[in-house]
C-alpha cells in the first residue's frame, strides 16, 4: 500500500506525455504530510508541491466517502470532522480553508447520510 505513490509516479513518468514528469512528482508526494511524517520522502510544509497537497485533501475525502474492504463509507459531516482534526498535521491549513469553502458551497459533497 505504501508503495503506490512511487509506482504511480513511475507509471505516469513512463508515458512520456507532455507534463508527465511534473505530474508524476505530484503523485509521488500526495501522501506526504504537512508536518513531515508522511511518505515516501518525508517532505514537510511547502516543500511538498501545492499539487500534492491538493491531491492529498481530495484523496482523503474520497477515500472516506466510499466503502472499502476495511471500512464503511462515512457521511460528509464525519469526513469533515476528521479532515479538520488532521489539518496542520496531515493537511495544509490554508488549502483546507479553501477546500472547505468549495465543498460546503457546492454540490460536491458525498451523498452518504
Amino acid at each position: 500500500m505504501k508503495q503506490h505513490p512511487e509506482i504511480g509516479e513511475r507509471i505516469l513518468a513512463a508515458t512520456e506525455l507532455e507534463g508527465s514528469q511534473h505530474a508524476s512528482l505530484a503523485i509521488r508526494h500526495h501522501h506526504e504530510h504537512y508536518n513531515g511524517l508522511g511518505y515516501p520522502d518525508g517532505f514537510k510544509g511547502r516543500a511538498i508541491s501545492i499539487f500534492s497537497r491538493i491531491i492529498s485533501i481530495a484523496d482523503s475525502y474520497d477515500a472516506m466517502a466510499v466503502t472499502r474492504s476495511y471500512h464503511h463509507a462515512k457521511t460528509h459531516e464525519e469526513i469533515m470532522a476528521i479532515l479538520h482534526k488532521e489539518t496542520g498535521e496531515k493537511h495544509d491549513p490554508e488549502l483546507m480553508r479553501i477546500f472547505c469553502g468549495i465543498i460546503e458551497s457546492g454540490n460536491l459533497k458525498t451523498p452518504n447520510t
